[in-house]
């Protein structure tokens, strides 16, 4: 093709790792070889129109709500058919679902699915039924899945909901020069916060929502506020369960060695005051982007394993990887990395060096667009 490839891609929310996984993938390819054109909600996240427009990429905001809106749907399939695109991207299960119905009918571009975490299966009884039933009728739709991971492969082979030969596993890659550039300076970040250089700091970055484990986070940082009476737990996000959050935070009696820190804009000021980052999930995982910053920020990672998280953190070498919902063993390993922090900065160094040879964004969007040319063949 001696033109561009001309890609819509269409994310449901301005929120969370998605969006900011759209904002890495847009920014690695190769603008000379792809146009690319974003759909995503003006729903008060992170990710926004100086994003895009800094990387000169047009913006369009529709509202895909968990709600089905005939209107909205039909103005997007307008859209869709007459931008003559030759690939839709669709990032996460309900830009999926309006996405690839969207496409339905004669001379459709070609689908791909990035799935992002594979939720739906997840759910109980009908509902899980009913999503999983959709996605197996939308598989027929779909030219390529992409999975952030082998472990999720392996979920979306074992639900059926694609087909093997049309399923490819591409890992994360983050914006790591936005992540660390300017180099942040340690000490003028615990100053900001208050924090002396012997404060033990704690760090998680992540939505206030499902799959998030607050229960073990919270259970966990109360024992070890015994031994470390002035460790600090940082939170930065916002979300839906910030009214139980708050609540666990009183019910351990944490409130001085807690603090939720809303939606930050530079994560990096507050990576940089921390001794090491934590993740601790129940459920259903992609590969994080928050753990791949941290990792990026020569952090020591503790982070639950489900999902494709043993694949970003390598156990006893770049962090630790703890059963999910396992209080004890999120202690033992916090406490050792406190304990000994010679060895945490050596696993820091151990994952940034990780992040900088597989989970770069370059690398990300080399393979996706190599998947791109293969479906336009």
């Amino acid at each position: 093709m001696s033109r561009r490839i001309r890609v819509l891609q269409i994310v449901a929310s301005s929120r969370g790792g998605g969006a900011e996984l759209l904002r890495c993938l847009v920014k690695g390819l190769d603008p000379a070889q792809f146009e690319s054109v974003v759909i995503m909600p003006d729903d008060g996240g992170h990710v926004g129109a100086t994003d895009f427009k800094s990387l000169n990429v047009p913006l369009e905001r529709f509202a895909i709500d968990r709600r089905f809106s005939l209107g909205e749907f039909l103005r997007l399939r307008r859209f869709v058919r007459n931008g003559k695109f030759d690939l839709v991207h669709v990032h996460g299960a309900r830009a999926a679902l309006w996405g690839r119905l969207a496409t339905i009918g004669p001379h459709r571009p070609r689908i791909a699915f990035g799935v992002h975490g594979l939720s739906i299966v997840h759910y109980a009884g009908v509902r899980r039924a009913l999503l999983v039933g959709i996605e197996k009728i939308l598989r027929r739709t779909t030219d390529a899945t992409l999975c952030d991971s082998n472990a999720e492969r392996a979920d979306v082979l074992i639900w059926n909901i694609a087909a093997a030969n049309r399923t490819h596993v591409v890992w994360n890659g983050i914006d790591i020069e936005r992540v660390t550039t300017p180099p942040h300076d340690r000490r003028a970040a615990r100053n900001a916060l208050n924090y002396s250089m012997e404060t033990p700091v704690l760090a998680t970055v992540c939505r206030l929502n499902k799959p998030r484990d607050f229960e073990t986070l919270l259970a966990g940082m109360a024992q070890i506020v015994v031994k470390y009476p002035d460790a600090q737990l940082l939170i930065v996000g916002d979300g839906p369960l910030r009214p139980q959050v708050e609540a666990l935070i009183e019910q351990h009696r944490l409130a001085r060695n807690v603090q939720l820190l809303g939606l930050v804009r530079d994560v990096g000021e507050v990576l940089a005051a921390a001794d090491m980052f934590l993740l601790i999930t129940a459920g259903w995982e992609g590969l994080p982007l928050a753990a791949l910053e941290a990792m990026a920020m020569c952090l020591p990672v503790v982070i639950s394993d489900v999902g494709g998280n043993r694949e970003a953190v390598i156990d006893g070498e770049t962090g630790f990887v703890i059963p999910p919902r396992d209080v004890e063993t999120f202690v033992r390993v916090t406490s050792s990395l406190l304990n000994d922090p010679g060895r945490a900065k050596q696993m820091g160094n151990a994952g940034a060096a990780r992040v900088q040879k597989y989970f770069d964004l370059r690398v990300m969007a080399a393979q996706v667009a190599e998947i791109y040319r293969s479906l336009l063949k």
